[in-house]
């Protein structure tokens, strides 16, 4: 899976309204093991701010989303 997919995934766990009031300034991932075409991906919101993708029950990337603001809310 191309690596801006990932991106792509955890941005659309946002709605526009709250990307708006939150400015995103960073997005830091740390990937850990590779997929593949066709593979099923799955995100989980682990806090307000760090989301896990997983596929086939392994981690393969982590991710964590920095805003202008320090709390982040939905």
């Amino acid at each position: 899976t191309n690596n801006m997919t990932y991106v792509r995934y955890i941005i659309n766990q946002y709605n526009l309204s709250w990307i708006k009031e939150n400015p995103i300034t960073a997005i830091e991932i740390q990937f850990i093991n590779q997929t593949f075409e066709g593979d099923k991906l799955e995100i989980y919101r682990c806090s307000n701010n760090n989301f896990s993708i997983r596929c086939n029950n392994k981690t393969v990337a982590n991710c964590i989303i920095k805003t202008e603001h320090k709390e982040l809310s939905n």
